[in-house]
């Protein structure tokens, strides 16, 4: 777990992760984060980039441990680190996109880690961004998610999306015509 110390709570994202986050999104870029929950990382980044759009997607129920309860306590913490720039959907990827035409520079993954969750987010997410970054993509310490890294390799395999380059748990996607 990597802590920002102008944002409340701890991000899963590593350090070295987090900086390709960084590096991905280009000045006044826009991000769409899949599964934001306490905002960590989506308030790091708009320090960084404070010229940036983000919309971070999130239903505020673990759907990872099939608890139907809303999660007060990261919805809470997501409006206490809100920063200028940062919009929040509450509910599923695809009753946003439903509503929406906006494109994104980035879209970055890390909502439902279950294999069809995941694939479904992607499927949903790559309409709309050029590049997606997957977080918990095949490392040994986070072997609980194998269905994110089944989800990605199924999803490159229809031939349209690559893997480009990995750091840590961090793959990051691009179409074959980039």
């Amino acid at each position: 777990m990597t802590k920002h110390p102008s944002v409340l709570g701890e991000s899963y994202v590593y350090e070295d992760e987090f900086e390709m986050l960084c590096t991905l999104l280009p000045r006044n870029g826009s991000l769409l984060e899949v599964g934001t929950a306490a905002g960590v990382t989506a308030a790091a980044i708009a320090d960084k980039h404070p010229e940036a759009y983000i919309m971070c997607v999130d239903t505020f129920k673990d759907v990872n441990h099939n608890n139907s309860a809303c999660d007060e306590g990261n919805w809470a913490l997501w409006r206490r680190n809100q920063r200028q720039g940062m919009h929040l959907w509450v509910g599923d990827l695809a009753s946003y996109l439903a509503q929406t035409n906006r494109k994104f520079s980035l879209a970055f993954v890390d909502a439902d880690h279950s294999r069809d969750g995941c694939a479904r987010d992607l499927r949903l997410a790559a309409r709309h961004a050029k590049v997606l970054a997957v977080h918990d993509y095949g490392l040994p310490e986070v072997s609980a998610w194998p269905g994110v890294k089944e989800a990605v390799d199924e999803f490159v395999s229809c031939g349209m999306w690559r893997i480009t380059q990995c750091v840590r748990s961090l793959c990051v996607l691009t179409t074959r015509t980039s």
